[in-house]
């Protein structure tokens, strides 16, 4: 038995997906540019409410939030958690998505306190000095091994010069022995020669 695409079960599951499409959709804007301020809220500086679970994403149906955020997102509606499980890549984005939206959350909470702010910004200054720092020691170390490695071969092309020296040194002896064993072996022949004639 085969169901029409008019069926009941058919309607409400294509609702399902474009409720969670929307929900979806608006997450991946606050993870992007950043969860809005509640407009109309008795705290100023009090962040929209954005789920935080798979089981919160799916309960979510605008209520939690300021009513510019349901007029904005009429689409905003409770879903079953069971739809939410049985679309594996959907199911796999929303986690993405609700751990990317709880770092974003968390910077703007910080971005909306004066004093959370000046921490932050002492804190990258703090990192920034120290960098810096260590970009100079390592410059500086880096220095004083290319004087000892400069030191070291000179001290190399010295030794190596005069190891040269004595080669040339040794090779002309070597020559000189060479000439002498000749002059020897030339007399050495000469003298042979002689005794033969006895």
């Amino acid at each position: 038995m085969s169901v029409s695409d008019q069926h009941v079960s058919r309607r409400l599951r294509a609702q399902a997906d474009l409720a969670m499409s929307a929900k979806k959709d608006l997450m991946t804007r606050w993870a992007r540019d950043g969860v809005p301020v509640c407009v109309g809220s008795e705290h100023p500086k009090q962040l929209e409410w954005y789920p935080t679970s798979l089981r919160s994403f799916s309960a979510w149906d605008g209520s939690q939030n300021s009513a510019a955020v349901r007029e904005s997102e009429p689409l905003l509606r409770k879903t079953a958690f069971q739809t939410l499980k049985s679309n594996a890549s959907l199911h796999l984005a929303i986690n993405q998505l609700l751990r990317q939206l709880e770092v974003t959350a968390e910077a703007c909470r910080r971005a909306l306190n004066p004093e959370l702010a000046v921490e932050d910004a002492k804190e990258k200054a703090e990192v920034e000095r120290a960098k810096r720092a260590g970009a100079l020691l390592g410059y500086r170390q880096a220095r004083a091994e290319v004087r000892t490695a400069r030191r070291d071969l000179g001290a190399e092309k010295r030794a190596h010069q005069g190891t040269l020296g004595l080669l040339r040194e040794k090779e002309r002896e070597l020559a000189q022995a060479h000439e002498q064993i000749a002059a020897l072996t030339k007399t050495l022949r000469k003298t042979t020669s002689l005794k033969s004639v006895r």
